[in-house]
C-alpha cells in the first residue's frame, strides 16, 4: 500500500547542503547514507531534499510517506548494499526492522550531489508476528478492537482484543445495505441492471453528489460506488430505495444482537445533519430519544438542505463519535461478513474486491473484499480473503478515539502487516481478550 504512494511520485527529489563525499565514497553513496539520517529524524526534508522537489512535493507531504513507510517497515538501521548504476544513481537496499526495502536512487551530477530522485521500487518483509501486530493495536490511543475469524461451518477466532466491544464503524455500515440488495436480488424483487434515478444526493465522500437529480442508474452502479470509493450519495439512493426498515431487519439477519443502536437506520446526510447543523435542541432531543422517539424525528432532519451544512465541520475534531454514529462489535461485523460470504453472487463479489484496502499486499490473496469507514476519530477497516490455498477469513479492525483525529495511515499500515501475514500462512495462535 506505501509502496504504492511511493511509486505514484515519479521522482522524489531531495536536496542536502551537507558534507562533501570522502574520496573512498562516491556521490551516490555519500547521499544514500543521508537516507537513513532523514527517515530516523537526523535531517530534515528541508535539510537533505533539491528546491525544485520541495517546490512540487513540500516537506510536510514528503513527511507524511516517510512517516508511513516508517510506520510499515519499522526503524531504518542500515544499508544492505547497493547496486549502482555509475557515481551519480543506482538502487540501495534498506534494511529496515521488519524488512528489505529497495530504493532507486539518483544524485545530481555536479556538486553538492543533491538527491534529485528517490523511488520505493520493491520491499521483503523480513520480521513480524501476529503478537506484535495485536500488541502494537492495543497500544494506540483511544478504543481498539480487532478480530480475525476463519470462516466454516462454525467460525473459528484465533485472534481477536475486544472482539465484543461495540463500536462506531463510519462507513462500515454500507455492507449492511449490500446485503440487503443482495437479499432482494436473490429473491427476485430487484436486479443488478435495474435502472432507477438518482434520488438522494448527499456531501462527499464521492462523486454522485455532483450529479444532476435523477440521473438514471444502475443499482449494480450504485452498489459499485458505494463500496469501492465509499460515494455516499450512492449509499442514500439505495437505503431509500431498499427502505430503513429492511436494512434494520438486515442487522438482525446477519446477527448484530442490539439493531436497536442503529434504529432508525440513519442515511449519510442524516448523520452530517445531525452533527454538523447548528440545532442543538434537535441533537438533544435526539440523543434523548428512544427508537421510537428519534424515528419520529427524521421528518425534522430531512427538512434540513444539503446545502445549509457545512463538510468541515466534520473534519477537524470528533464529533459525538460515541453517541451519533453506526455502531458494531468486532463480532457482529464478522457475521456480517460471515453472511456476505454464503450469500454473495457473482457481481457481488467482485464490487467487494474493487478496492481491497491493502494496495499491493490484496494480492497476496486468492480473493480479498473489503469495506472502511472513517470520520474523525473514527476509523474501521473490514476484509473478506480467501488465500491461495482456500482458507476463508473475516477480519475487521477498529479504532475510536473521541479525543482526537486517529491516524489512519498508522491503522491501514498495522492491518496490512496483519493481512499479509495471513495470506501467508495459516492464523497463529494469539491471546484473545
Amino acid at each position: 500500500m506505501l509502496t504504492k504512494i511511493f511509486a505514484a511520485l515519479t521522482a522524489l527529489v531531495i536536496g542536502l547542503a551537507a558534507p562533501q563525499p570522502t574520496s573512498a565514497q562516491s556521490p551516490l553513496e555519500a547521499r544514500a547514507a543521508e537516507i537513513i539520517l532523514y527517515f530516523e529524524g537526523e535531517a530534515t526534508a528541508e535539510d537533505i531534499f533539491a528546491p525544485r522537489m520541495l517546490e512540487a512535493l513540500p516537506p510536510a507531504r514528503l513527511d507524511a510517506v516517510r512517516d508511513q513507510l516508517r510506520g510499515q517497515f519499522g526503524a531504518a538501521e542500515a544499508i544492505e548494499g547497493i547496486e549502482s548504476a555509475g557515481a551519480y544513481g543506482g538502487v540501495v537496499s534498506y534494511r529496515f526492522e521488519r524488512a528489505i526495502v529497495e530504493m532507486q536512487l539518483a544524485v545530481e551530477p555536479t556538486e553538492p550531489h543533491k538527491i534529485t530522485g528517490l523511488l520505493v521500487t520493491g520491499s521483503e518483509m523480513i520480521a513480524d508476528d501476529m503478537a506484535a501486530i495485536l500488541e502494537e493495536i492495543r497500544a494506540l490511543p483511544g478504543h481498539t478492537s480487532l478480530t480475525v475469524a476463519r470462516l466454516g461451518e462454525t467460525p473459528d477466532y484465533p485472534v481477536e482484543h475486544r472482539a465484543h466491544e461495540r463500536m462506531a464503524i463510519g462507513s462500515g455500515f454500507k455492507l449492511w445495505l449490500l446485503a440487503e440488495l443482495q437479499r432482494q436480488i436473490t429473491a427476485g424483487e430487484r436486479r443488478w441492471d435495474e435502472v432507477i434515478p438518482l434520488t438522494h444526493r448527499s456531501l462527499p465522500s464521492g462523486i454522485l453528489q455532483n450529479w444532476p437529480d435523477a440521473s438514471p442508474v444502475t443499482l449494480h452502479t450504485l452498489a459499485t460506488l458505494m463500496i469501492s470509493i465509499s460515494d455516499n450519495s450512492a449509499a442514500d439512493t439505495l437505503l431509500h430505495l431498499l427502505t430503513r426498515e429492511r436494512i434494520e431487519a438486515m442487522m438482525g439477519e446477519t446477527g448484530h444482537a442490539a439493531a436497536a443502536v442503529n434504529t432508525p437506520f440513519l442515511s449519510t446526510l442524516d448523520m452530517f445533519r445531525l452533527k454538523s447543523w447548528g440545532d442543538d435542541e434537535l441533537r438533544r432531543a435526539w440523543l434523548d430519544a428512544n427508537p421510537d422517539g428519534r424515528r419520529a424525528l427524521l421528518d425534522r432532519l430531512a427538512e434540513i438542505p444539503a446545502s445549509a451544512l457545512d463538510p468541515a465541520a466534520m473534519q477537524g475534531d470528533p464529533v459525538l463519535i460515541e453517541e451519533i454514529e453506526w455502531f458494531a462489535s468486532g463480532r457482529e461485523l464478522v457475521r456480517l461478513l460471515a453472511w456476505l460470504d454464503r450469500h454473495a453472487d457473482e457481481r457481488a463479489r467482485a464490487i467487494l474486491a474493487i478496492n481491497t484496502g491493502i494496495g499491493s499486499a490484496g494480492g497476496d490473496w486468492d480473493y480479498l473484499g473489503f469495506k472502511g469507514g472513517a470520520e474523525p476519530g473514527v476509523l474501521s477497516l473490514s476484509f473478506l480473503g480467501v488465500t491461495a490455498t482456500g482458507e476463508r477469513y473475516a477480519v475487521t479492525g477498529s479504532w475510536n478515539n473521541p479525543e482526537a483525529p486517529v491516524e489512519e495511515a498508522t491503522f491501514a499500515t498495522l492491518m496490512s502487516r496483519l493481512m499479509r501475514l495471513l495470506a501467508a500462512a495459516p492464523a497463529p495462535a494469539a491471546a484473545a481478550e
